[in-house]
């Protein structure tokens, strides 16, 4: 191959990358927090939703609309609706069954029982059939079980040339191609949530809760699909280590659950409740049990105690969040074992913009969550510390959350 072939199959190569990758920001076409618990398109594409009788209850990020599964639902008008038709998309959304939903509406696009064309989503029994019909006759068809124990579920169903994918908290659960790419589903009605247009026995109204809607004009990749996800009835650290004879309190992410119980019970001060104190005399693997009444998601870290000199140098333990809310729990960002180094030379934090917001060189003070005295948002900062160890310099970087 000559050197201006080469070239030529490389420009090719890289423009192909580049049209391939989704802008996510600019795919967004239409987004629904639910968070002043009404159908406002966050995303500013006048798709509003027209709410008929939801109630607003705790969602993974601030509110979500609860559905009787009588009659409740939301009809969206607007620019929404031309998404639909002969192209790719992607649908995100959190949802909540309330107990043993069977064959329930989650959303549609179908005018009536008889419609040629449109868009179902059903939830029922564990699983998720999606159904696409297009105007030459040809179907995209999917009914795949739910593999996850969680209570919210994240779902996208995304519409790639000929094929539908659905992705389940991020995991890919279940595709179909059906070789006929882009056939339209176009149609005249209003795109419906926990309710359709046809009510039959698989198309009863959905019971329980939905958050969090986004709808793209592209097909999302799996990484990007991921990176839509929001933490919630998980602990907010990972697998933590203590000195041994100190106790911590876990922080944990948004939950809605009323009752947590952690196991073993035996180390925890209370049992249940978000910010119980535990202290453990060896290596324990803590669970926390989020118990909404007709479902229980459980989540678990290890936690491993050391004695500070035995811990190596290099691997000096940080915390990965705080939540400085003035409780009087957690609301320090600090070094968690300073005798485990000789001597502290800096404790730098910077935020995403690699702008130092704390110093110290005392390793008994810790950051409390401001800088020029204001409190900062939650979000991701960076730690820097340098210290000495066995006569050597050492330094340590990471990532950590600052939590609300």
């Amino acid at each position: 191959m000559s050197r201006i072939s080469i070239i030529i199959f490389l420009l090719i190569s890289v423009s192909t990358s580049l049209v391939a990758q989704v802008d996510v920001e600019q795919a967004l076409k239409a987004k629904y927090s639910f968070d002043q618990c009404d159908g406002q398109d966050d995303s500013g594409n006048n798709s509003t939703g027209n709410v008929v009788g939801a109630q607003c209850q705790c969602g993974v990020a601030g509110e979500s609309l609860f559905f009787d599964g009588v009659d409740d639902h939301i009809e969206f008008e607007g620019n929404i609706n031309e998404y639909f038709k002969a192209n790719n998309f992607t649908i995100s959304f959190y949802f909540k069954p309330s107990g043993s939903t069977t064959n329930s509406v989650l959303l549609s696009k179908i005018e009536s029982c008889t419609d040629d064309t449109g868009l179902m989503v059903r939830y029922g029994n564990g699983s998720i059939a999606v159904d696409l019909k297009g105007t030459t006759g040809v179907e995209n068809k999917l009914n795949v079980k739910l593999k996850s124990n969680a209570c919210w579920i994240h779902l996208a169903v995304v519409r790639r040339g000929s094929a539908i994918e659905l992705y389940e908290n991020g995991e890919l659960i279940g595709q179909q191609d059906n070789g006929v790419r882009n056939t339209d589903i176009s149609n005249n009605s209003l795109l419906r949530l926990a309710m359709g247009s046809c009510m039959s026995a698989l198309d009863r109204p959905f019971r329980g809760q939905i958050d969090e809607l986004a709808i793209y004009n592209q097909p999302l990749s799996s990484l990007q699909i991921q990176k839509l996800l929001l933490s919630v009835d998980k602990f907010a650290t990972q697998d933590t280590v203590v000195a041994m004879g100190d106790s911590f309190i876990p922080t944990l992410s948004k939950t809605c659950a009323a009752d947590i119980q952690w196991a073993p019970s035996s180390v925890a001060s209370p049992s249940t409740g978000t910010r119980p104190n535990i202290t453990v005399t060896e290596s324990t693997t803590l669970k926390a049990s989020f118990n909404y009444g007709n479902c229980v998601a459980v989540d678990s870290i290890r936690v491993r105690v050391v004695n500070s000199d035995e811990i190596e140098c290099e691997n000096i333990p940080m915390p990965r969040a705080f939540t400085p809310n003035g409780d009087g729990l957690n609301d320090t960002y600090f070094i968690a074992l300073p005798g485990a180094f000789e001597r502290l030379i800096s404790f730098d934090i910077f935020n995403k913009w690699n702008q130092l917001v704390f110093h110290t060189e005392d390793p008994s003070q810790g950051w409390d969550g401001t800088f020029d005295g204001q409190k900062l948002n939650p979000g991701g900062f960076l730690y820097k510390i340098r210290y000495e160890c066995m006569d050597r310099e050492y330094v340590k970087t990471g990532e950590f959350l600052l939590m609300n």
